[in-house]
């Protein structure tokens, strides 16, 4: 069971030969119990992760279902209620679990093309630029003067892209400013996300 032990045979015989094949398992053993740990680590993350997403649109739903039971059928609340009810949110979690159990399962499909980094960055900030404006964040984008093109998935980029901008809305300081700042570095495109956290 200890699979970090190696036989140590020195030369160029059939018992060398046969140590090295017999170091080559343990290696490989080692290798897929670490492997095999790092995988149940990440499921567990997920689940967390995931719970703790669920949660908050969860809670909102059993309070607006409630607020709803007690309003006025056809009033202007109970209109307002649905309209919140409605959220896509919710939808947006649940397949965002679905994709995050295809990645860990690497069975997510990736459609190869060209995509221009600094245009899907402005889609990005446009997208939320309202969020921004209620939390009072000024996003600052300096991007490269250089071609941005890089070979990728544009919608799995543009996930990445709301991920980090999310998080921005979620944790950064109020009042503050988001430097976004897009640079080509030989055949790389780098892109850096800098914000002051609450």
């Amino acid at each position: 069971g200890d699979f970090s032990y190696r036989i140590h045979l020195e030369g160029n015989g059939e018992f060398e030969r046969l140590a090295q094949e017999v170091n080559a398992i343990s290696e490989a053993k080692e290798k897929a119990v670490a492997s095999e740990m790092r995988s149940q680590r990440m499921k567990t993350e997920l689940i967390t992760n995931v719970s703790h997403d669920l949660r908050t649109p969860l809670t909102s739903i059993i309070t607006y279902v409630d607020l709803l039971k007690k309003a006025e059928p056809g009033s202007e609340e109970a209109a307002e209620y649905l309209e919140v009810l409605k959220s896509k949110r919710l939808n947006h979690l649940v397949n965002s679990l679905f994709d995050a159990v295809k990645a860990s399962s690497g069975d997510i499909p990736v459609e190869w093309m060209n995509v221009d980094m600094k245009t899907l960055t402005e889609q990005a900030l446009g997208e939320f630029s309202d969020d921004f404006e209620k939390n009072n964040l000024t996003p600052v984008f300096h991007g490269a003067e250089e071609s941005t093109m890089v070979y990728a998935d544009g919608k799995l980029m543009f996930r990445i892209m709301e991920n980090l901008l999310g998080n921005v809305k979620k944790y950064a300081m109020a009042g503050s400013r988001v430097y976004v700042d897009l640079v080509t570095e030989g055949s790389r495109v780098i892109l850096t996300v800098k914000n002051i956290s609450a």
